[in-house]
């Protein structure tokens, strides 16, 4: 497993998880490459509070992002949407 840094894109993780095979596959913004995503991260913006799920390269950079909120179940939409979405199946990790 290859853990996230502390922060992504300035937001605290709080959850992520690592796939030696990738998650899945999204189209760059031009449609000409196809990014592989390795590491999930479900992360929390301490200012405004607002949690993000960002889906990441194999060097844990952002390639997509997801605002879920500041609710109260914002972190658990966050995990499930993914599995939902995607068809993946995830193993969260608390960051510690």
């Amino acid at each position: 497993m290859k853990k996230p840094p502390e922060k992504i894109d300035g937001a605290n993780v709080l959850l992520w998880a690592w796939s030696q095979e990738p998650f899945f596959c999204i189209s760059s913004t031009d449609g000409s490459l196809s990014i592989p995503i390795f590491g999930l991260a479900v992360c929390r913006y301490v200012e405004s509070g607002e949690v993000y799920r960002f889906s990441c390269n194999a060097k844990w950079e952002t390639e997509n992002d997801f605002d879920y909120g500041t609710g109260p179940d914002a972190v658990e939409v966050a995990m499930t949407a993914v599995s939902i979405q995607y068809n993946s199946r995830v193993a969260w990790q608390k960051f510690e």
